[in-house]
């Protein structure tokens, strides 16, 4: 079973960032630690946690646009 896990990266200037965010999008992993083994400082969000967050505005206390999102595939065994 697939989950789809969404990656909030800083943007910390320059587009480094966002390119190595976008290298993993859409991949599979088998665990949150190996997302963030890929890709450092990344938060890791269920979607509907994103969700909340998003609506509950703690993603970057106002202002999402200062972060690359992306997204992964968290493969859960049934």
């Amino acid at each position: 079973m697939k989950e789809t896990i969404i990656l909030v990266l800083k943007v910390r200037g320059g587009t480094k960032d966002r390119e190595d965010l976008e290298s993993i999008k859409g991949m599979d992993f088998n665990s949150i630690q190996a997302i963030r083994d890929a890709i450092e400082d990344v938060n890791c969000f269920r979607l509907t946690d994103f969700m909340d967050a998003c609506n509950d505005d703690i993603i970057n206390s106002h202002d999402i646009s200062e972060n690359w999102i992306g997204y992964v595939n968290l493969i859960k065994e049934i």
